[in-house]
């Protein structure tokens, strides 16, 4: 199992079942050093949320623990506007979370 921070629309547990076609748990948890951007990526005009580094602030998300193939799954989901990083978490927990390709 792997562990996957998420702090926007996948926080909704809901959503990630459409996405991985199961239920997962999910615990609440910071990564600091970021901010979160309503509009952070462009993509053909669209915006969508994110998150960028900024050393004084913390993004509040929760953690889901997902296999191998769903972060595949999650991968096609995000649709190639994010890209996936190990960070680690105020709880100590190393995850994966999506950082946007592009920020403005």
């Amino acid at each position: 199992m792997e562990h996957l921070f998420v702090y926007g629309t996948l926080v909704d547990p809901e959503l990630l079942k459409s996405v991985i076609g199961r239920m997962a748990i999910a615990t609440p948890d910071k990564l600091a050093g970021y901010q979160y951007k309503d509009e952070a990526v462009v993509d053909g005009g669209d915006t969508y949320p994110g998150i960028e580094e900024c050393s004084e602030l913390s993004v509040e998300g929760v953690v889901y623990d997902v296999y191998p193939e769903e972060l595949t799954l999650l991968d096609q989901y995000e649709g190639g506007r994010y890209d996936r990083k190990r960070v680690r978490l105020e709880s100590d927990i190393d995850a994966f979370v999506y950082i946007p390709t592009h920020v403005d």
